[in-house]
């Protein structure tokens, strides 16, 4: 937690507080309640802990299993009514619905029409409306030899009661790096600078951000076009070959022998081989608080290195920018 200041009043060790389920912990999400309270999704042992605004524990809720309250694969957290939360677990193709102190919980589905082959939940609306993705295709047909390929995921509005409503003038594009295995398949790598569109719920707009080119479009979250902002990749630096041997290291020095079954000098050849844009991305990351705000990190070579967000107003205008550390990642604002 950190106030305005951005120096943290508290924070919390998963490491310590947990026993590491598979060999790591992943904070999914995390919420300040009305009452203090804030409350963090753990993907390392599926649960939800809550906190009094001091930082001390008070309550769990939730673990690994099929069961009601129980999850597979944590992969959304986000306000609900007037003080409720809901998770999304994509393994399950559920929703889970839990009261603020955790003490009750119900779960439902999205009732997809069949022409959708699965949807993953993105996001809620301050309604209630959710907003979800179709699942793509992991290989592209005719995709033969090595080379990025682009994946396309439209996007769709449900009701609060899970009911389709309609399909969406936006789509969450991303870009992997496929090569080939000996013997057929295909391994697939995130790309060493990797441009994507997100498609973001804020309480009451949907957000659109691409990466290239650099752009950020504002609707209303029926889908009509408010505003939209272009970034002006000049702004972007060069990408030089040094940034570019840097990213390669930094990349495999990121793999660990569970990560992959390859040899690391096949991992180099690969990584060597892979596409680069001209010009670093003017972005890399999207965050929308509960007042409709967009937040853009700016792209910086390093998580290490302080992370500089721009943020836009509901109307697309500047409102300001904030400097943060580059591991610490805005969640709730």
């Amino acid at each position: 937690r950190s106030p305005r200041s951005g120096a943290p009043a508290w924070s919390v060790d998963f490491e310590q507080s947990t026993p590491m389920v598979a060999d790591h912990n992943t904070v999914v999400g995390a919420l300040r309640l009305s009452d203090g309270t804030f409350v963090v999704a753990d993907g390392g042992d599926l649960t939800l802990r809550f906190f009094d605004d001091r930082g001390n524990q008070t309550s769990t809720f939730g673990g690994r299993g099929d069961g009601p309250g129980e999850f597979r694969h944590l992969a959304m957290l986000a306000p609900w009514g007037a003080d409720s939360i809901v998770l999304a677990d994509w393994e399950l193709a559920r929703l889970t619905v839990v009261a603020a102190d955790g003490s009750g919980s119900r779960n439902f589905r999205l009732d997809s029409p069949r022409d959708l082959p699965g949807v993953l939940v993105r996001g809620v609306h301050k309604d209630g409306s959710i907003l979800g993705t179709t699942i793509a295709t992991v290989i592209p047909p005719g995709t033969s030899a090595a080379g990025l390929r682009d994946l396309t995921m439209p996007a769709h509005r449900f009701g609060a009661d899970g009911a389709f409503e309609q399909s969406l003038e936006a789509a969450w594009r991303i870009t992997d790096y496929y090569h080939p295995r000996e013997g057929g398949g295909f391994r697939i790598f995130e790309p060493l600078f990797p441009t994507w569109t997100k498609v973001v719920a804020g309480p009451t707009l949907l957000i659109e951000a691409t990466t290239d080119p650099s752009e950020v479009v504002l609707r209303a979250k029926s889908g009509p076009v408010r505003a939209v902002v272009r970034l002006r990749n000049g702004t972007a630096s060069p990408l030089t070959e040094g940034i570019r041997r840097a990213a390669v290291e930094a990349r495999l020095a990121s793999y660990g022998e569970r990560d992959i079954a390859i040899a690391i000098s096949d991992l180099r050849r690969i990584h060597e081989a892979m596409p680069v844009p001209e010009r670093l991305p003017a972005f890399s990351d999207v965050f929308v608080d509960r007042l409709d705000n967009v937040w853009l990190r700016e792209y910086a070579p390093s998580r290490d290195m302080d992370a500089r967000w721009l943020i836009l107003n509901p109307e697309g205008f500047v409102a300001g920018t904030l400097s943060l550390p580059g591991r610490l990642v805005p969640l709730d604002a």
